[in-house]
């Protein structure tokens, strides 16, 4: 029950100012491969694009994005290192070496350029969602509550958010309100098992034996894992 969501979002973004039309050409080229997934073969375009500008912050980001995708993670924190000494005012190289370091396991050095990030972008949703599975795995509850909650203030229905918002109130064993996120999520997304599955457990939990009974078979036919056995055990 205390397993969490959490899928690190890259952004992707490029800025050709003042570059040579070589280099923003081997950029293309090298976003072109990314976007078909052949990241080790863009790698090769972005070392060339680097080449020819050393002082490119957003090619530095692109190709720590690539390294990342190989699950490069030392060699994606250093070039997202990079491009924030070239342009630390740009919040994605921070955003982005905090999904690196949170997929370490570098979760203080993850929490704090996730901060960094807000600190120079304060309304992208995906910053507090991540932020907050950082929260998640160190057990600070109350905090990670918090950026879910603010995640959705800035997309309302966000499943992700919702989901994430659903499991921290359930660690918290705030039943209740949990139940609450997950009737939204339902709503939301009928037809996903895990979510009927921890809509069945809270309305067990909120004494709604039908309603639990109900979401549990739903779970059942959706084949959501553990949901065939808790449906026996208090459904039969």
């Amino acid at each position: 029950m205390k397993s969490i969501l959490g899928r690190s979002l890259i952004l992707l973004a490029f800025s050709l100012f003042a570059c040579s039309p070589d280099a923003q050409e081997l950029l293309r080229k090298g976003k072109s491969l990314m976007e078909d997934g052949q990241f080790a073969q863009a790698t090769d375009y972005l070392d060339r694009a680097i080449e020819q500008q050393p002082d490119w912050s957003e090619a530095y980001n692109v190709r720590a994005v690539a390294y990342f995708e190989q699950q490069k993670y030392e060699e994606a924190i250093e070039d997202f290192s990079q491009a924030i000494r070239l342009d630390s005012s740009l919040y994605k190289p921070f955003y982005n070496r905090g999904n690196a370091h949170q997929e370490r396991g570098a979760f203080q050095q993850a929490l704090a350029d996730y901060s960094a990030a807000i600190r120079r972008q304060p309304n992208i949703k995906d910053i507090y969602i991540n932020r907050g599975v950082v929260y998640f795995s160190l057990e600070n509850y109350q905090q990670a509550l918090e950026d879910f909650n603010f995640a959705l203030q800035l997309e309302e229905e966000d499943p992700v958010a919702m989901l994430n918002q659903a499991k921290t109130l359930i660690a918290m064993q705030n039943w209740e309100e949990a139940l609450t996120s997950l009737q939204r999520l339902g709503q939301l997304q009928p037809s996903d098992g895990n979510t009927q599955y921890l809509l069945g457990m809270a309305y067990l939990q909120n004494q709604q034996t039908d309603a639990a009974c109900a979401a549990l078979k739903k779970a059942v036919s959706l084949r959501a894992e553990n949901a065939a056995s808790v449906l026996e055990q208090y459904c039969q």
